[in-house]
């Protein structure tokens, strides 16, 4: 007897975020994974909008859009509990909060938290911004499961009062696209770069701790750091970057999640996390990569040679 897949109802409202950023890829690639099961019945959920969104939801998975805009639906699942996503999403049997913000419904819910960040250094967030994470927070609560990237977020939930059987560590993954080397020396061509290089992509903001990795990168003097990412907020980057002279490259994304374009990256290129307090909780990509950790709040300056293996955790206390 054939069994009817699982239909999962599944926030995609990330994707039409201005800056997507971290959360937003997750979301969709995750989605994307889900969609090819022959056993899930994946639809999604999103605010409504005029303009297309910035990552692609996966090809042929609906989105149901409710009449709200973003603010407004987000306020009124976290105030009201209102509308419930059951009936227009077809009476799901799971519904996956996949980062951010918790829809209303009956049906048994699975939400995911990347860090509890603002509880740490709030002065990295805005009033507004605290008061938002902490309601998803709140409204997560009650979810049967709670999926997370990292020991350390797994540990801040518990603390936050999660229940420990609850909670699961599924650490992010990564698309693997080795990079054309033509296209690796136009890319070094263009932009003059000679020797080794450093690459942070993300979107700029307090708690990435770029100012940390500027004063790593000034014990590499032959060493180029690149900076690639949508422009952020309550940071100078061309003022922070200036003590590096001609070794800081700064760039806007040049790329495209819902072209499927990525950036060209050599596998030799060193590739960094600098976010403050959050361990370095993304795989890498190759066995010939290296991840530099700059100086950090609570963890240790490192640096690791490229190793497959789980992601980093924190040093024993």
């Amino acid at each position: 007897m054939s069994v009817s897949p699982m239909r999962v109802a599944y926030l995609l409202e990330s994707c039409w975020h201005r800056v997507p950023g971290g959360t937003a890829v997750a979301a969709a690639g995750l989605a994307e994974a889900l969609a090819r099961r022959e056993d899930v019945d994946l639809v999604g959920i999103a605010a409504t909008h005029r303009r297309p969104p910035t990552v692609s939801p996966p090809e042929g998975v609906p989105v149901v859009g409710f009449a709200l805009p973003r603010p407004l639906l987000y306020e009124s699942w976290a105030r009201l509990g209102r509308p419930r996503v059951d009936r227009r999403c077809g009476r799901p049997d799971v519904v996956h909060a996949a980062g951010g913000a918790v829809p209303a419904c009956r049906a048994p819910l699975v939400a995911t938290i990347h860090d509890l960040a603002w509880r740490h250094r709030p002065d990295h967030f805005t009033p507004r911004g605290r008061r938002m994470f902490e309601s998803w927070l709140a409204s997560a609560a009650g979810a049967r499961r709670i999926l997370c990237p990292s020991e350390a977020t797994a540990a801040d939930l518990r603390a936050a009062g999660v229940d420990d059987e609850r909670i699961r560590v599924v650490p992010l993954g990564v698309d693997g696209t080795p990079a054309n080397p033509d296209a690796v020396d136009a890319l070094r061509a263009r932009h003059r770069i000679d020797g080794p290089v450093v690459l942070w992509v993300g979107v700029a903001e307090p708690r990435k701790n770029l100012g940390g990795l500027v004063e790593a990168m000034t014990a590499v003097p032959e060493a180029t750091l690149a900076l690639v990412g949508a422009p952020g907020w309550g940071i100078d980057v061309p003022a922070l970057v200036e003590p590096l002279g001609g070794r800081a490259l700064v760039r806007g994304p040049r790329w495209s999640p819902r072209r499927g374009r990525r950036p060209p990256r050599s596998p030799a290129t060193p590739a960094c996390s600098s976010s403050r307090r959050t361990p370095p909780h993304w795989p890498r990509p190759s066995a010939t990569c290296s991840t530099i950790q700059p100086p950090h709040d609570d963890w240790r300056t490192r640096e690791r040679n490229g190793r497959r293996g789980t992601p980093g955790r924190p040093p024993p206390s």
